[in-house]
């Protein structure tokens, strides 16, 4: 379930709590993620100057302590080289790209809602099969658009980590476009 509220002084205590901070508000850092009792809060930008956040039930930001296995995604720019981040079984590759700090530009544009299309990845036939969640008519119908769609496309926000997957490749497309700007 999730909550839609206002930046309060509780979230920005939190701050102290990750170790991904991001200009999101003019003049205001905040964490992508911040933990907070058993939830997490997803800060995004509303309008010039102003913040609102998202409650969900897990956490976008880990856990520096955390003696969970880690998995490292390799992601393959359309020029060949590659960059690499590391994410616990749950983790999104969206997560992935933003706690790591991975610059690939223009990534996630829409912070994981389902509503741009710009974490587009090409995954082998192998990997495409272990994604633990199947592609959704809505992820389906976004990636109808996205350039160079194949096969085994899928939006990096819904694609989870798992053992199943373990260490992997993704193919990043040629371009990507923002739904949101059609």
């Amino acid at each position: 379930m999730t909550s839609v509220g206002y930046l309060s002084s509780r979230i920005l205590a939190h701050l102290s709590t990750c170790r991904n901070v991001k200009n999101v508000c003019k003049n205001v850092y905040i964490c992508k993620g911040i933990l907070s009792d058993s939830q997490s809060h997803f800060l995004s930008s509303i309008g010039p100057g102003k913040c609102s956040f998202m409650t969900t039930t897990k956490p976008l930001c880990s856990s520096k302590n955390s003696t969970e296995e880690t998995f490292e995604v390799t992601f393959i720019r359309p020029n060949g080289e590659k960059v690499v981040g590391k994410g616990k079984a749950g983790d999104t590759l969206l997560d992935v790209v933003n706690n790591n700090g991975l610059d690939l530009d223009g990534y996630g544009q829409c912070d994981g809602t389902l509503a741009c299309s710009t974490c587009h990845v090409k995954l082998t036939p192998t990997d495409f099969d272990a994604v633990e969640d199947e592609v959704s008519s809505l992820e389906s119908d976004l990636l109808d658009d996205a350039f160079g769609r194949t096969p085994t496309s899928r939006l990096g926000c819904q694609v989870k980590l798992s053992k199943e997957l373990g260490n992997f490749e993704v193919k990043l497309p040629n371009f990507t476009k923002d739904q949101r700007e059609s």
